[in-house]
């Protein structure tokens, strides 16, 4: 991601009252069937990859970018075995008419209930001796991906005086996030200012060929406890609700802030409804099969901290946020740090979780591979978590892979990430390529052994 590696981390301890769910065993303790893993980019140096599932036209898109400030996609028709490369990003607006750099940061797929596929990416165009021009542009496909319409404006620097408007902000633009209703076929984009005092949404209610007016996810009563890590909120939506948590600096009559909030609005982002959570987090999942059935995920990344980085940790709502589960940890024996997780629901409120393990102390020096676990029962309880790489990738470089990302069908969870492998293919030391997971939902067992039976909903 553009702009972030200037920042200095701020460690944030919350605790908490954790329940250890699972004991994991190795991934060939698994069920039947085994994963898969397919190197989608071969090298390019690519990264934070984001993939969208079309059930309408059986494809499946990968946005990813690459070291050299790149975005591109890979489109797949066959599952995620095959893929199709193009560095040439369907939500590219073109370079700034006399600046010299034209760069793409932050990939976003997303897909919409109707097969709409969407990607979309911050384009930072920066002139000589000034900051980064950072503004949001999303395109869509209704063919699968064959086609895309024209780049569109989502938000970013050019909306500067609606996002100063907005109170805590610089005025500066960073990392989009987007997510699509699975009911509304509304189309959400979120962005943070730098150096991230404030994160926004925009809504499109036409499919993505305009959005409207900037909202922020606070308020001066409820305002973000600003700067790094706790700056990066992930939406998610569903049922007509967009969920957001966040950290908030201050809440009315309470005394002992920071607070961990969790909210959901109506009217896309103009007002929200608030509650507390049980622990800091960054992402959140709307589960399209139960109104008001929310997860919400605490875990480590480049712009996320956790109080337990040796596990990921996940608790749930059944009524918009006004209960939470007992939160539960995720995360195989022996404990080891837990990077850039993420978590979707499938269409059945199957709930999938997947996150790199690395060996050793510090993510920036250390190996590390991909595991992913579900749960049947909406996020109360989860499976053994499986090994989705096949080896090893040696110590990661930051620099442009900052998420991964987790997607589900009926089936199977599908999971994106960075890897640092070399290959026949692409032997050079030190290239990033993109990795497709893929584990059949049959696959997962619970900690006695047994296979986890996903084939209804909760």
């Amino acid at each position: 991601m553009n702009s972030l590696h200037r920042m200095a981390w701020k460690a944030m301890a919350v605790g908490l009252a954790l329940l250890l769910a699972v004991v994991a065993t190795p991934a060939s303790a698994a069920g039947d069937a085994s994963p898969t893993e397919t190197n989608v980019t071969n090298g390019l140096g690519a990264g934070e990859p984001e993939t969208a599932l079309d059930a309408v036209h059986h494809t499946m898109v990968t946005a990813f970018t690459t070291t050299n400030s790149v975005c591109g996609i890979a489109l797949s028709a066959d599952g995620g075995q095959s893929w199709q490369v193009s560095t040439a990003f369907p939500a590219d607006p073109g370079p700034t008419l006399g600046i010299p750099y034209h760069n793409c940061s932050d990939p976003v797929a997303a897909s919409g209930p109707d097969g709409t596929l969407y990607v979309g990416g911050g384009w930072w165009d920066q002139p000589a001796g000034a900051i980064d021009y950072y503004n949001i542009y999303v395109a869509r496909s209704t063919d699968g991906g064959r086609t895309w319409s024209k780049a569109v404006f989502a938000t970013g620097d050019s909306d500067a005086a609606d996002i100063l408007a907005l109170g805590r902000n610089s005025g500066h633009s960073d990392r989009a996030f987007m997510t699509v209703d699975s009911t509304s076929g509304t189309v959400y984009v979120s962005a943070v200012d730098f150096p991230r005092n404030q994160r926004w949404v925009v809504a499109s209610h036409d499919h993505g060929a305009s959005f409207g007016k900037p909202h922020a996810i606070d308020s001066a009563d409820y305002p973000e406890a600003g700067g790094q890590p706790m700056g990066d909120y992930i939406p998610s939506a569903a049922g007509d609700r967009l969920g957001f948590t966040y950290v908030a600096a201050a809440v009315p009559g309470v005394n002992n802030c920071p607070c961990n909030i969790f909210e959901t609005s109506g009217d896309d982002g103009a007002t929200w409804t608030r509650h507390f959570t049980p622990l800091a987090a960054n992402w959140v999942a709307a589960d399209p099969s139960r109104p008001d059935h929310f997860a919400i995920m605490s875990g480590s990344g480049t712009t996320a901290a956790t109080s337990t980085p040796d596990y990921v940790t996940v608790s749930v709502t059944l009524d918009g946020g006004q209960t939470w589960s007992t939160p539960t940890l995720i995360g195989q024996a022996p404990p080891n740090p837990r990077s850039q997780p993420w978590m979707n629901f499938s269409a059945r409120g199957v709930l999938g979780v997947g996150y790199k393990t690395v060996y050793g102390t510090s993510v920036n020096t250390a190996p590390y591979d991909f595991w992913s676990a579900v749960s049947c029962d909406g996020g109360f309880t989860f499976s053994v978590p499986v090994r989705m790489s096949h080896d090893v990738s040696s110590a990661e470089d930051l620099g442009g892979d900052d998420f991964s990302f987790v997607a589900l069908d009926a089936k199977n969870l599908y999971a994106g990430w960075g890897d640092m492998r070399t290959t026949p293919a692409d032997p050079t030391p030190g290239d990033r390529s993109v990795y497709l997971g893929t584990v059949p939902l049959n696959a997962y067992t619970t900690a006695d052994g047994s296979p986890l039976i996903c084939s209804t909903q909760h």
